[in-house]
């Protein structure tokens, strides 16, 4: 009934207390009920909730059912997150621990939803089967980002950090590839940018009030590209995508006035090697215009950058590793996708470069 070293009663006991008014202590049993102090509330703070509420009580778009079916959403994550917490991937349960703040948010604002009746409505608790949930199923390996929460990755997707090799001059040279980091089957990376075991989620997000409310879904890379046709090579450019990493501006002159000299073969493959090394893909090259893009062969993994002077970076997704926004919609899938974990990009859950702008660190 109690816990072995606190004063803590089991959930079951919790939800008796309530009932009855009054606090377990040592020495109670099931049998003689709660005999400690007795629990106080302020009556102007109870909520007078419709009982058992049900989502057929209002029409499918209804405020009220629209917030109801949301709280359901969270609460079969919760079961999830738990799920995975206890079959293999116990990191999990801080992020589950983070979520369940959530459900205590949405079941409070649905209690301050008025009904028509003088009551207030209230969550329903109805389950939510995988095939119907927004990012518990989709792909084994795969990238589900979690309403004001962390990145979940699934299928044990290789996780390493990679390091910007500069100049003396801290011009951008290349990546370098650091040791693997250990994970679990499924894991979750901090996307709020304040966990105190950064790269992975600790469930600071839930304390902090983490707004990870998602930019727009941006059209297909094709459709926003800008090209710049050259010498045996189209360069392509989106720069929605840029995190600012510099590989396309060099020391004496960037990519765009390069284009003019691709002629020369060295400059050609230059060129081809700065885009390369582009981690957003906001730059890809193509040998015409409208011709197939050539990619770099990167392997399906998620790299944490580091860039110069020890500046944290953004999450290197590479090799088509399908990404799923938390609301349900998927990002273009493509070779090269980097997102935010500074918490403070404007184009969310992409990396936009505001890292750099607040000096984002892991310490």
């Amino acid at each position: 009934m109690f816990h072995p070293d606190r004063d803590e009663v089991a959930h079951y006991y919790r939800f008796q207390e309530l009932k009855l008014g009054r606090r377990y202590q040592r020495g109670d049993t099931p049998a003689s009920g709660p005999t400690g102090e007795a629990i106080g509330y302020d009556a102007d703070g109870v909520h007078p909730m419709r009982p058992n509420p049900r989502l057929t009580d209002h029409p499918e778009g209804h405020p009220i059912r629209v917030a109801q079916e949301e709280f359901n959403h969270t609460y079969c994550a919760v079961l999830h997150l738990l799920e995975q917490a206890f079959n293999g991937s116990p990191r999990m349960l801080a992020v589950a621990t983070g979520t369940m703040y959530a459900l205590k948010a949405q079941a409070t604002a649905l209690m301050q939803m008025p009904e028509d009746d003088g009551r207030t409505a209230g969550p329903t608790f109805d389950y939510v089967a995988p095939s119907s949930r927004r990012w518990a199923v989709g792909e084994t390996q795969r990238v589900a980002v979690l309403p004001n929460g962390p990145y979940v990755v699934y299928g044990r997707v290789p996780l390493r950090r990679k390091l910007k090799i500069v100049s003396e001059n801290n011009d951008s040279l290349t990546w370098q590839s650091g040791l693997e980091i250990e994970t679990e089957d499924t894991y979750a990376l901090c996307r709020c940018g304040q966990s105190g075991s950064k790269p992975f989620c600790d469930g600071t997000h839930a304390v902090v009030g983490f707004d990870g409310k998602e930019a727009s879904l941006m059209p297909p890379y094709r459709e926003l590209q800008h090209v710049h046709d050259a010498v045996d090579i189209s360069a392509q450019r989106v720069g929605e995508l840029c995190i600012h990493a510099a590989f396309c501006i060099g020391r004496t002159r960037p990519i765009a006035k390069m284009l003019a000299d691709t002629g020369d073969s060295d400059v050609r493959s230059d060129v081809m090697g700065r885009i390369d090394h582009c981690p957003s893909g906001s730059y890809s090259y193509a040998l015409s215009r409208g011709g197939e893009s050539i990619e770099p062969d990167l392997p399906r993994a998620i790299s944490v950058l580091e860039e110069e002077d020890g500046q944290a970076s953004a999450l290197w997704i590479t090799g088509g590793l399908p990404v799923h926004r938390a609301d349900g919609q998927s990002l273009e899938t493509r070779n090269r996708v980097t997102l935010c974990r500074c918490g403070h990009s404007a184009n969310k859950p992409l990396c936009d470069g505001t890292h750099r702008e607040i000096k984002f660190s892991e310490q």
